[in-house]
């Protein structure tokens, strides 16, 4: 195995394992802050899905990784299987950034001071809301990856002569049109991050409001007000990780750059999911706490 591939598996295995264990992390504390509270808050709620589903495809994509390089042949036809691993990896990052724009979102709706109606319904309702939206994201990206396999599989013949009946090569004079296709669905992973934008944004003008009327006769909290600066740099934190992710997998997918900046671009992207688990941690308080004091008892 070349100086190369074992960098990479490096990588792989340092990204994978520390993804899944701050994500497992901050799934633990919020069930076990569920049990110990009686009632699972839309906070909590948004961060047990968080750490849950982050874990899962951090697994899954691990295995996808290993797997690659122990049968890279096989990986590297393009077949059914390949394909449709392709469009279920695309379908997971979908939900699981939707859980983090959703949680911007909680924070951006729980502070903002907007009087619209739709903002005091929401203000009222999103706890009981929350749930079927968070299945609504689900089943979302399910049908997603549905149709995107069903139109790829009905408009791309595939070769016959194959001996196997499920892992059908396809034929390769259509390989360009597959990966328009699926680089066509990244397009959808762009979503989730304009909702934190738009939740930032909303969140930055009301503290702009905010500090305007400190400034005048009317003095609002402290707390208030560190309460919509800590939500807005946890926004800009979070939108800044994703952004920086979604360009890394369009240029990887594109195959466009020369060796040390397509490293470092695997880099940014292989390290997302545990970068993104740190910032959940450090910038909510009950996780922080609970990070720290597990730390102590290790040292």
């Amino acid at each position: 195995m070349e100086t190369g591939e074992l960098v990479s598996l490096l990588l792989y295995f340092i990204s994978s394992s520390s993804g899944i264990y701050f994500n497992v992390f901050i799934s633990v504390v919020s069930y076990r802050t569920w049990l110990s509270d009686g009632s699972l808050q839309p906070r909590g709620l948004l961060l047990f899905s968080t750490g849950l589903s982050s874990a899962i495809f951090e697994g899954y994509r691990f295995s996808v990784d290993i797997s690659f390089h122990f049968w890279r042949e096989d990986f590297s036809s393009l077949n059914v299987c390949t394909v449709f691993l392709h469009c279920l990896f695309t379908s997971c990052i979908f939900f699981t950034l939707c859980q983090v724009s959703l949680l911007c979102s909680f924070y951006c709706i729980k502070l903002i001071s907007f009087q619209h109606w739709i903002i005091q319904v929401l203000k009222s309702r999103l706890p009981s809301y929350l749930p079927w939206i968070m299945a609504g994201t689900l089943v979302i990206s399910g049908l997603g990856l549905v149709l995107l396999f069903y139109v790829i599989y009905i408009s791309v013949p595939v070769n016959a002569t194959n001996n196997s009946s499920f892992c059908r090569r396809i034929n390769e004079t259509y390989a360009a049109r597959i990966r328009n296709m699926s680089n066509g669905f990244n397009i959808i992973i762009a979503l989730p991050f304009c909702l934190i934008l738009v939740s930032l944004s909303c969140t930055a003008i009301t503290l702009v409001q905010h500090k305007r009327k400190a400034q005048g006769t009317l003095g609002l909290g402290r707390s208030h007000l560190q309460a919509h600066m800590d939500a807005a740099t946890t926004m800009i934190l979070l939108l800044a990780l994703n952004m920086s992710f979604y360009v890394s997998k369009l240029l990887m997918d594109g195959n466009v750059l020369p060796f040390p900046l397509s490293m470092m671009f695997s880099v940014i992207y292989y390290l997302f999911w545990p970068l993104q688990a740190l910032i959940l941690i450090f910038r909510t308080k009950k996780l922080y706490e609970r990070f720290i004091c597990c730390s102590r008892k290790k040292i």
